[in-house]
């Protein structure tokens, strides 16, 4: 082999070994930019994920509250029948103590009734 042939040929190895490199470079590049792209996407499924749970979170929150406003409403309720309902057995209690003063008035000190005799 010539010189200028053994000149060619490494330059023609040369070439090979760049355009080897190259690609490897454009292999890893790529390989990076897809790595790069996959972690963005599960970031942002991530984040997703978060939300959901934040806004779930939320509701259950709301419903809780919900339920406990109910529940005060409804304790409320009973409390304003309850003391409806003893407001109610006062004022019959204070009827027939009325009815019995009335009857016991109406009584003579031996027991018997005093009434109009006409």
């Amino acid at each position: 082999m010539t010189l200028k042939a053994t000149r060619a040929q490494q330059v023609t190895d040369k070439d090979a070994e760049i355009d080897a490199l190259k690609k490897q470079l454009d292999d890893l590049e790529a390989t990076r930019a897809q790595q790069v792209t996959d972690k963005d996407a599960e970031i942002d499924a991530l984040k997703k994920q978060l939300d959901d749970l934040e806004a779930t979170r939320a509701q259950q929150v709301t419903d809780k509250d919900a339920e406990i406003d109910a529940l005060k409403k409804q304790l409320d309720d009973l409390e304003a029948t309850r003391a409806q309902q003893v407001t109610d057995k006062d004022a019959e209690i204070d009827a027939l103590k009325k009815q019995l003063d009335d009857l016991e008035g109406n009584e003579s000190p031996t027991g018997d009734r005093q009434g109009r005799r006409d």
